[in-house]
């Protein structure tokens, strides 16, 4: 997953924190060897190698991972794809009943790179709370983080999201916070693209979010940051809406026009702002443009 990932627990004991964050660490190693498709012993690495020249059986976890990442393709239109070089193609099927998954080109390579972060917070908050740590923050990098409970004070987890923009062009600023989330018992995930311009690098773009359906970097600067109760759903969207671009993420978020397979990835959604840099000709200073797409309480019906 390319992260360091930092546990902050909280609670009386301090020696069974340090035990139980052990363990929630073991469990996120455990991930990435599952789903690392560039460590050769993963499973995932095992369905590259097998699947484009005979069914491969997996195990009831990766059956569930692919049916899940299968489903949110079909939801988001598909802007969420762990298939490399799709180009909006249904190119690999997962049986969940025989777990059998199988791809249909033999150029196909799944890579779970927009999913695994959410997935291994997940699983090490699942840790923490079976050994009874019911309060702390885990944090992927820094752009994907779950809260449990509230901070010491009994208040909710303070997040800050900072402009990526600012940072991304010169590498040794300050991290500008625009905003400051509140996260109790829910994730956050943040994904960007960036234009470099051609007088810095002589590329048009370092984005490293490809469209599936022409296979091309995103180019246009935005980024998105998704709160919802699910860090895999988190990390799912944020990925997906900044594919999508704004003018398809607009009406995709509005759950008057959503599909029902949207609504239904949407439904444990708590807020989705989406951001872009201030125009050029304004003052280098001002935080970027945030737009609140999607604000409701979680678990509403949808």
């Amino acid at each position: 997953m390319g992260s360091l990932f930092r546990l902050r627990l909280r609670g009386d004991d301090e020696e069974h924190l340090i035990a139980v964050a052990e363990a929630a660490l073991d469990e996120i190693s455990r991930v990435e060897r599952l789903l690392s498709w560039r460590d050769p012993r993963s499973e995932a690495a095992r369905i590259n190698r097998l699947a484009a020249t005979e069914p491969v059986l997996v195990d009831f976890e990766m059956a569930e991972i692919l049916v899940t990442c299968a489903t949110a393709n079909s939801a988001t239109e598909g802007y969420f794809d762990i298939a490399h070089h799709s180009r909006g193609r249904s190119v690999w099927e997962i049986d969940a009943a025989s777990r059998l998954v199988q791809f249909h080109d033999p150029g196909v390579r799944l890579d779970f790179g927009a999913f695994g972060k959410g997935y291994a917070l997940e699983r090490a908050a699942v840790e923490l709370r079976r050994y009874g740590v019911m309060r702390g923050l885990l944090d992927g990098g820094t752009s994907s983080v779950l809260a449990l409970g509230c901070d010491e004070a009994g208040k909710p987890w303070p997040v800050g999201l900072r402009d990526p923009f600012s940072v991304h062009a010169a590498a040794n600023s300050e991290p500008v916070e625009v905003s400051q989330l509140m996260l109790s018992d829910s994730a956050l995930s943040c994904s960007a693209t960036f234009e470099t311009g051609a007088a810095m690098t002589g590329d048009a773009t370092t984005s490293d979010i490809v469209d599936p359906h022409d296979g091309r970097p995103r180019a246009e600067p935005a980024a998105c940051a998704v709160v919802a109760k699910s860090a895999a759903t988190a990390e799912i969207l944020s990925t997906a809406l900044v594919c999508m671009g704004r003018l398809r993420a607009t009406p995709y978020t509005d759950l008057n026009k959503a599909s029902a397979a949207a609504r239904r990835l949407l439904h444990d959604v708590v807020s989705i702002d989406w951001l872009e840099p201030a125009p050029p000709a304004a003052d280098a200073r001002l935080a970027p443009i945030m737009v609140r797409l999607f604000p409701r309480s979680p678990g509403v019906s949808t």
